[in-house]
């Protein structure tokens, strides 16, 4: 496979990605791996394939809808797509969007092409890596947006020291 614009990994971030593997998530991924590459590639978006087979995709806003929905509780990308997401076609019509895959005759994803062309200009949309993900995720679970908890305890003692 070969991209245009691979990602420039975090220092010391064993979660960082370079190249392909910023835009293809595997089936046994579990879908808040994909919100993770879906935020890290810019994009929103991940190809998910089965070792090579193409599958389909995967977009923010579904795994957003899935969260309300209680589908981020499955454990694979490969289950969320046969539950409760939808699996695409595996045809050359479905290759629209950002993300474009190339398949072999047998369906295995070759190759894919990023066309930012498609991509729109959102002004209100989040822009965040997966690290940011992760405070955000911490901050809700420790009740930082109530009056207690140790996040607001530190900006307590931070703003008296300022």
């Amino acid at each position: 496979m070969s991209l245009t614009m691979p990602a420039t990994p975090a220092a010391g971030d064993d979660w960082a990605l370079t190249g392909d593997e910023d835009f293809v998530c595997d089936a046994s991924d579990s879908p808040l791996a994909a919100v993770e590459k879906c935020l890290d590639n810019g994009l929103g978006t991940c190809l998910v394939v089965d070792g090579q087979r193409y599958l389909g995709c995967i977009t923010l806003d579904e795994l957003g809808q899935a969260a309300l929905n209680g589908g981020l509780r499955v454990p694979t990308l490969g289950q969320h797509m046969a539950t409760i997401g939808r699996r695409l076609s595996n045809t050359a019509a479905a290759n629209t969007g950002l993300l474009k895959p190339e398949l072999d005759a047998a369906g295995n994803l070759i190759r894919l092409t990023v066309d930012r062309s498609a991509q729109r200009i959102q002004i209100a949309r989040p822009d965040m890596t997966h690290r940011e993900f992760r405070s955000i995720l911490d901050a809700f679970l420790s009740s930082w947006i109530s009056s207690k908890g140790p996040y607001v305890e530190k900006f307590e003692d931070d703003f008296s020291r300022f």
